[in-house]
């Protein structure tokens, strides 16, 4: 191979693991003190440096096949590692944060998440071109450089034997550094003559001035022959090179410091990018054979028995079915052999533990298993897998959710519902014929709506010059009119007008719904916050949406009488949504797919199906789909109950070219580029909402339609905080999200709570018990139902605690298995808690620093419990342990509830 490519692409390896290091460094070392930086730096690029020596040993021009097929290979090896340090370098550029192999495998494996990738493409071509950039204007150097360093270190294992090895022994190891040594330096090998055929006048040519070698080697072709034939001991040569006592030295320090080196985080900051690329290769999760999973209790036994002492227990009352966690309760006994009258005979995803007669004859399960959720998942109903090895027999009723027996159910059902709620419930003034849940992508809470005098509302205007501030504030005031209307804000712009809505609304003035402040997601990610809001249950902290290969095991939302229905304009496929939608019941299902089946409607070429992003189209294209079956709904005397998820708030952020645009940041470039784009979505997001709940009065159900509006999670942008987006990003903005039940009828309620998208089923349940919408039957089944869900009801005084007990939060961080945020209802205060070795623990508190600008952070739990103890005091450091010991176990209860193995 031509010695200008070998040297190119030997360059472009060092300087591939130089940037993504300088990377890692960046994103690390602000976590670390500057003195431990600087002691430990030389060993963090010393895996670097080991296959920079590799690489330059197999990119060489020696003739041979060996020599060949190392130097094919090294170079293929090397084009990857490329290719994955622009990756890294355009990752971070898009985001402020570590690309994870692990994730960016799973990606690979789906359309629509290379599609994700993909739009990532502009700045992974610009990082490869600058690396080669770099390389090429150093690889004459970096080549030259490396080689002489491998020559010089073949000479020092050479002394270094000669004071151990015998005088034969010493002459076949100076031989065969003597061969090593021509192949590094004589390149591509000489013809017959000893003359390098067509030698360019490059860094390896014998002809060359050798200017990067020590004087010793600087020796002409007749000398070096002179030299051969001199015997090994004969030989002596001089050396510029530091003394071998300089180099013991820096080698003692290079050991000193990997073994006093602290685990965390130095561990992962050495690690080099080819050994990282191996996490591609990895799929973790539990151990293979770990009893925690498919109904196995394992070890996990709660933490704070103190709390669930018999003198705590709760009795039964009503449709309440007690409290008393403990191994020898007998009400948790009773509940959990417990027999229901209302049992059907096809039961829906969710209700197993119900039905005995399903679970309790199963024969052994299918061949097809797998090892995420229970085998055979694909038999509505099968029973779990048999235990791993050493494990004990799993019980299967203990594989499902029993309410009297968790520690830490927190109920508000059996307290009065707010008066304000209840006096016009008592006024039989509210009917809830249908349910439409409109789950709203990337919907972080200050956008629902905008609002004048916040910080974020303020940040935006900040961010323009003097002169424009005024003009932003009133593209600000006629940003979110709709969302207004539908939460109930009714404070004008600091006089700047807003304009009118497109929708007239049945509300009265005092009316229109319960808008819920200080809501937070149940995760980040999209597809667990959607099944969490659907189902009513935790999602696990694993990766990706695992919860779609096993069953919920909580009762879905599905009623006999109910028509269930799905509409969203983007693909339903994306990580198994479709497997999920399909166990839960929906009944009638468009999106991406079925659009495109349709062919008397679809026309690729029309606006209305143009594709906004890497998901689907705009929202409108379901208008024709919406008026079909709120008809035939009507026409066939059923109840609706409607799921729409939207999708154009999504990155990267794209309106259809028809949308007229506002820019709410005058600055051009790339400054607030991201940022002003998603609120030009929000923009177009409003617009969506003010015509659905137009189409919901011109079809005549808008007076008996409760609709429910929930963000799936929010937006992190860098203007928030280091890092944009919410891939393993913790930022409360990606966690803050609003919550509103809209219906003409109720009351006008601003409900504060630092409560999660888990409690919105029990809410709806609640809802329809109170307000006469179900007949006696199903009264009866859902007024059993409720008590089953661990969310507390919002039509309720929330309960922060109870009896000692803190209403406890938890938040899975995108992409699951990485970090879990997790809060309590009595505290402001937040703990981030790594998962992996790759995250550090933080903490901050919410009241004192709602955006999170001050964070405390530690690489081990005692010293952030050390730090938090000095900033907000010893109630602080206690909560900060507490909450990482409930939440250990909080995530190993997920998995035996999911039977997730």
């Amino acid at each position: 191979m031509h010695l200008p490519v070998v040297s190119l692409l030997f360059a472009a390896l060092c300087t591939s693991l130089f940037f993504t290091k300088l990377i890692l460094l960046l994103i690390h070392a602000p976590t670390i003190p500057v003195a431990s930086t600087l002691f430990y730096l030389p060993t963090f690029f010393l895996p670097d440096f080991l296959v920079i020596c590799v690489a330059r040993l197999a990119l060489r021009r020696e003739k041979g096949r060996l020599s060949l097929i190392a130097c094919v290979v090294g170079s293929l090896l090397t084009v990857v590692v490329v290719g994955a340090a622009s990756s890294t370098l355009g990752f971070f550029y898009e985001t402020g944060s570590e690309l994870e192999w692990h994730s960016a495998a799973t990606f690979a494996f789906e359309k629509e998440a290379r599609d994700v990738l993909l739009s990532g493409l502009l700045p992974v071509t610009a990082s490869a071109l600058f690396i080669l950039s770099i390389a090429w204007f150093t690889h004459q150097i970096l080549y030259k450089v490396a080689g002489d360093f491998l020559i010089e270190a073949g000479y020092c294992v050479v002394c270094a034997c000669k004071q151990f090895l015998k005088p034969r022994q010493v002459q076949d190891v100076e031989k065969n550094a003597e061969s090593s040594r021509s192949m590094l330096r004589n390149g591509e090998g000489e013809d017959n003559n000893g003359q390098q055929p067509n030698a360019p006048a490059d860094i390896d040519s014998d002809d060359s001035d050798d200017w990067g070698n020590p004087p010793e080697l600087r020796e002409t072709k007749s000398s070096r022959s002179r030299s051969r034939s001199r015997s090994p001991q004969s030989q002596s040569r001089p050396s510029r090179m530091p003394s071998w006592r300089l180099k013991a030295a820096a080698l003692g320090f290079l050991a000193f410091a990997i073994i006093l080196r602290p685990h965390k985080p130095f561990d992962h900051m050495s690690v080099t990018l080819p050994v990282a690329m191996l996490d591609m290769f990895s799929f973790g999760g539990p151990p293979r054979h770990s009893c925690m999973g498919a109904g196995h209790h394992g070890l996990n036994n709660w933490p704070l028995p103190e709390l669930t002492e018999e003198s705590r227990w709760k009795m039964p009352k009503g449709n309440f079915k007690g409290w008393a966690p403990g191994d020898n309760s007998p009400m948790a006994d009773a509940y959990q052999h417990r027999i229901v009258d209302w049992v059907i005979e096809s039961m829906p995803s969710g209700f197993l533990r119900w039905d005995r007669a399903r679970w309790r004859d199963h024969g052994p399960p299918p061949p097809h298993a797998h090892d995420h959720g229970p085998p055979g998942h694909d038999l509505p109903g099968h029973p779990p897998p048999p235990p791993p090895p050493g494990c004990p027999p799993p019980d299967i009723q203990q594989s499902f959710y029993n309410p009297v027996d968790d520690p830490l159910r927190i109920t508000n059902l059996n307290d009065d519902i707010l008066k304000p709620l209840k006096d016009s419930l008592d006024k039989d003034e509210v009917k809830i014929k249908h349910v439409v849940f409109i789950l709203m992508e990337s919907l972080r809470s200050e956008v629902f709506p905008i609002r004048p005098n916040t910080s974020f509302h303020d940040m935006i205007v900040e961010a323009n010059e003097e002169e424009m501030r005024d003009e932003i504030k009133l593209r600000l005031a006629q940003m979110t009119p709709n969302i207004a209307k539908i939460t109930g804000y009714t404070e004008d712009f600091e006089g700047f007008e807003t304009p009118a809505v497109s929708w007239a609304g049945p509300s009265q003035p005092g009316y229109g719904g319960i808008n819920v402040l200080g809501a937070l997601t149940s995760s980040t990610m999209s597809t667990k916050s959607y099944s969490a809001n659907l189902c009513g249950t935790w999602p696990m902290a694993v990766e990706k949406f695992d919860e779609a290969d096993t069953d919920a095991y909580q009762p879905d939302f599905r009623q006999q009488k109910w028509r269930p229905a799905l509409f969203e304009a983007m693909t339903e496929t994306f990580d198994r949504q479709d497997k999920f939608d399909k166990k839960i019941g929906f009944q009638h299902i468009v999106a991406e797919k079925q659009l495109k089946a349709d062919k008397s409607r679809y026309k690729p070429l029309e606006p209305l199906y143009e594709k906004v992003n890497y998901f689907g189209f705009a929202e409108p294209v379901l208008v024709p789909y919406l008026k079909d079956y709120i008809n035939e709904t009507a026409v066939n005397n059923e109840r609706m109950f409607m799921m729409h998820f939207t999708s154009s708030t999504h990155h990267p952020w794209v309106t259809p070219k028809a949308w007229n645009t506002t820019d709410y940041f005058e600055s051009k470039g790339i400054k607030h580029r991201d940022l002003n784009k998603f609120l030009q979505t929000i923009n177009y997001h409003d617009a969506w909402m003010g015509n659905l709940m137009q189409l919901f009065e011109e079809t005549g159900i808008a007076n008996e339609t409760l609709v429910v509006f929930a963000g799936d999670h929010g937006q992190a942008f860098k203007e928030d905080c280091k890092k944009q987006g919410t891939f393993e990003n913790g930022h409360i903005s990606n966690h803050r999200i609003p919550i509103v039940f809209s219906h003409p009828h109720l009351p006008r309620i601003e409900y504060e709570a630092n409560a999660t998208s888990l409690s919105i089923l029990p809410t709806i349940l609640d809802l329809l018990i109170n307000t006469g919408s179900l007949n006696k039957h199903d009264s009866s089944v859902a007024s059993d139902l409720v008590h089953d869900y661990e969310g507390q009801s919002l039509i309720r005084p929330y309960k922060a605690a109870d009896n000692g007990r803190r209403a406890w939060n938890f938040s899975i961080v995108n992409s699951g298995a990485g970090m879990l945020s997790i809060t309590s209802a009595d505290t402001t205060w937040r703990l981030l808690l790594p998962l992996v070795e790759t995250f550090e623990y933080k903490m901050s508190d919410l009241q004192t620093d709602p955006t999170e600008q001050d964070v405390l952070s530690a690489w081990s739990l005692k010293s952030l419990a050390s730090a938090v103890r000095k900033k907000h005091g010893e109630s602080a450091a206690d909560w900060v342990k507490e909450a990482e010991t409930v939440a250990q176990w909080w995530m190993k209860e997920r998995r035996r509830l999911w039977r997730h193995s």
